[in-house]
């Protein structure tokens, strides 16, 4: 009995010390989650003892401290781009318009007919710009929103060959040399919408920044269809990681009637039906490369 009540003395000893000791490591934890929080440190808790249940805690704790920091980080990085969008987007209206308010002004002034003219053509050309602005921008959401789109055999050669054939004239005017290398016909499963809105914004893309010539391909690869979409350059492409973000563009003054949603749309099409672009680019020239399924 003697033995049995001192193993039960001992027992409850090692109980009262361990309990101890996690009161007093719980206690620490707290400590230094109160001093990460005021401090907003990214300095790692520790504890004083080998035990396998504080551990893990700790270890749970990390996680959840880490993915909300990073949540937070990546909240406020939305945040300052979707200011930074409506800034640009602010912009590429209140340009135009501008503009617009100035030659309807002179063409009330002005009695010159020649000159009249001119300023009906410039105030025309602004008004386009605008609606291909609301355009694009309505279409990214419309994308965006879009969880699947509708797929049905189509033929992606005849598409791309009736897009490039309506900017034929704008690429002779900008004197642009095209090679063009589709086949008659590609049957595969996809969106028609889609891949028109995609096939416009590339091909505008040319008229807009391209110099010299343009190159656009088309391979059937076993299971895949490989579209590429190739122009010189007047200048190198400073920061191409931007490329596909909404409202980029790569004229920094803003001066062109591009709006930077274009691309962002292309990136988003093709990935909407379960594609990939690439962009490769030097300070001659710039290749998107598609990817689709069949």
């Amino acid at each position: 009995m003697k033995l049995i009540g001192l193993l039960a003395i001992i027992m409850l000893i090692i109980i009262s010390i361990r309990y101890v000791n996690y009161k007093r490591q719980i206690k620490n934890i707290i400590i230094q989650l109160n001093e990460r929080y005021q401090d907003d440190s990214r300095k790692l808790l520790t504890t004083d003892i080998s035990d396998a249940t504080i551990c893990e805690l700790i270890d749970i704790i990390e996680k959840i401290y880490f993915n909300d920091k990073s949540n937070l980080i990546e909240k406020e990085k939305n945040q300052q781009e979707f200011k930074n969008s409506l800034t640009d987007l602010s912009h590429d209206m209140r340009t135009p318009l501008t503009a617009i308010k100035g030659y309807l002004d002179l063409l009330y002034e002005d009695n010159d007919i020649e000159r009249k003219e001119k300023y009906l053509n410039i105030i025309k050309t602004r008004v386009k710009g605008l609606e291909r602005l609301v355009d694009d921008l309505f279409y990214s959401f419309k994308i965006e929103n879009n969880i699947e789109p509708e797929e049905n055999e189509i033929d992606i050669a005849k598409i791309l060959l009736e897009i490039l054939f309506s900017y034929y004239q704008s690429y002779e005017d900008k004197n642009i040399e095209t090679k063009i290398q589709i086949p008659e016909t590609c049957i595969i499963n996809s969106n028609a919408d889609i891949l028109k809105r995609v096939f416009d914004n590339l091909s505008k893309n040319i008229c807009e920044h391209g110099s010299g010539y343009a190159e656009i391909t088309m391979e059937d690869i076993e299971d895949d269809i490989k579209i590429k979409f190739k122009n010189g350059i007047e200048k190198e492409i400073v920061n191409p990681e931007k490329i596909f973000q909404r409202f980029y563009t790569i004229d920094d003054s803003r001066s062109k009637s591009s709006s930077g949603i274009g691309l962002h749309i292309v990136k988003m099409g093709i990935e909407k039906l379960n594609g990939d672009i690439k962009l490769n680019s030097n300070s001659e020239s710039i290749e998107f490369i598609i990817c689709l399924k069949k």
